[in-house]
Formats: structure tokens, sequence, C-alpha cells
């Protein structure tokens, strides 16, 4: 299944109005080199991660879950994503030997109505949608439509075999975050912590490179030694440091410590 047409209102920089819209996707052949890609080009500003995060935004929970009052264009409209896949695609229903046909995936946010203003909420809600082949089944106020209501047996309703991997990369974001990465040093609490051969606590992690070396330290959490000998084969550590070209000597220092310590770990660990 690939997406085929892609529909966005009031998200972003993109108001309801201007009814923007993506039709006919490029679509892999399996046989013509280089169908199915797929290239957004524009100036920064004009709304190309908009458009990648409006994907996501339909299809995957973590980002539909996270969305902002800020990515609403204008707060007095919903905002609606509509994705339309190239294939229909079947979806179980809540109930036992349920299910239906979809055609694609629907996003909708707005600001939430506070009835109750004692508690805390936030000021935004959003909820991710099957489109179903058959307009009138299940009903548009069918609870079977809201992809984040589980079966009967508390598990997911839709086919992940069939289920699109979304990964996309933009090239400025990734490039800017990780030049602001090279010259970011790490919490002196954060190396003092893989110094002693420990996990790094959650709640001490300042920087952004602290939550980089969080990560080099859960070599010291590993249980089995066949995982130690997963991460030297794959040369996992020296490929996560030398991931950036750190421009701070202090830095550029401490992590080679870092390199010097794990690999230590790893090797009498084998």
């Amino acid at each position: 299944m690939f997406i085929l047409n892609l529909e966005i209102n009031n998200y972003g920089l993109f108001k309801t109005n201007d009814n923007f819209k993506i039709n006919n996707f490029n679509i892999p052949d399996n046989e013509n080199e280089g169908s199915g890609l797929n290239i957004l080009v524009g100036e920064n500003g004009c709304g190309k991660t908009t458009i990648l995060d409006a994907i996501s935004s339909a299809m995957l929970d973590y980002k539909a879950d996270a969305f902002k009052l800020t990515e609403i264009n204008n707060i007095k409209e919903n905002t609606e994503i509509i994705i339309n896949s190239d294939k229909e695609f079947n979806v179980n229903g809540i109930f036992p030997k349920s299910n239906f046909d979809a055609i694609g995936f629907k996003f909708v946010g707005k600001i939430r109505n506070l009835v109750n203003k004692s508690h805390l909420l936030s000021p935004v809600v959003s909820e991710q949608y099957y489109i179903s082949k058959n307009p009138d089944k299940p009903a548009a106020t069918s609870p079977e439509l809201r992809v984040n209501v589980p079966n009967s047996f508390g598990s997911k309703r839709y086919n992940e075999k069939v289920k699109n991997i979304i990964l996309y990369k933009d090239r400025t974001v990734k490039d800017f975050a990780e030049r602001k990465l090279a010259y970011i040093s790490s919490s002196d609490k954060v190396y003092e912590t893989v110094l002693n051969k420990e996990c790094v606590n959650i709640y001490d992690r300042v920087t952004p490179l602290d939550f980089w070396v969080c990560i080099l330290a859960f070599t010291f959490d590993l249980n089995f030694d066949v995982k130690y000998n997963i991460v030297k084969e794959n040369d996992y550590i020296n490929i996560l440091i030398d991931r950036f070209d750190y421009k701070d000597k202090e830095t550029k220092s401490r992590m080679e410590n870092i390199r010097n310590i794990v690999n230590k770990f790893i090797y009498e660990k084998i």
C-alpha cells in the first residue's frame, strides 16, 4: 500500500481555503528505475517539512499525540488531513469477526472545549480515523473508524503487515541539528556517570548531547554476552560517537574518554 493523494487543511502554514492537495504521488511500478520517488523542492519556509509532518500525523500514533496548538493555522477551525491509499486495506472491527475495507486515513485536530476548567488539560485534542470504502458503513460517528480504539482483545485492528513504514529525512533539519549538536557539550553529571560505568538517570539529562551520551551508557545495562558481541561486531559505539564532528575541545576529549571506557567495558564482558 502506498500513499496516492494528500489533502491538508488548516495545518501549519496551509490555510483551510488554500485547498492544498497533492494528487497522484509517484508509486513504485517495480519496472522503471526511480519509480515511486517523490521529491519536495522549495525555498525555506514554503511548507516542505509541514507536508511530511502532516503525513505522519495522519498515520503515526505518536505524531498525532504530539499535536500542538501552534500547528493550527486558524484556531476557529478544525485541522484536517486526508490521505488516500492506492489500494484498499482491511481493518478488523471492534468486535470479533467484524471488519471493513478502508481506503485511507484522516486526522482531525481542534481546540478543546473546556467544559470543566478546574483540571489542567491540553488546549487541543486530536484523533486519527480510517476512511471507509463504504461511506455509510461504518457510520461516520462510529468508534469503528477511530484508529486508536482497539478490538475486544485489546490489540490493534489494522494489519501491520500492510502498513506503510514511514521513513523520511528532511535534510535541512537534519543537517542543522547535527551542526548544532557538534558545538554542545555534555553536562558534568552525565559525564561522571559514564566514567563510573553506570546508566544515566533521565532526570540528569540537561543538554542535547546528554541524550546522545545516554544511548552509549545503555551498554552498561546489557544482560547477555551475545548482546555485547553484537555491539562489538557492528562497531555501534564508534559509529555513534563518530556521527558528529565535535568542535569543542573539551567535548571532543570527553567523547574520546567515553569511547575508551565503553569499548573497554564491552571487551571485558566478552
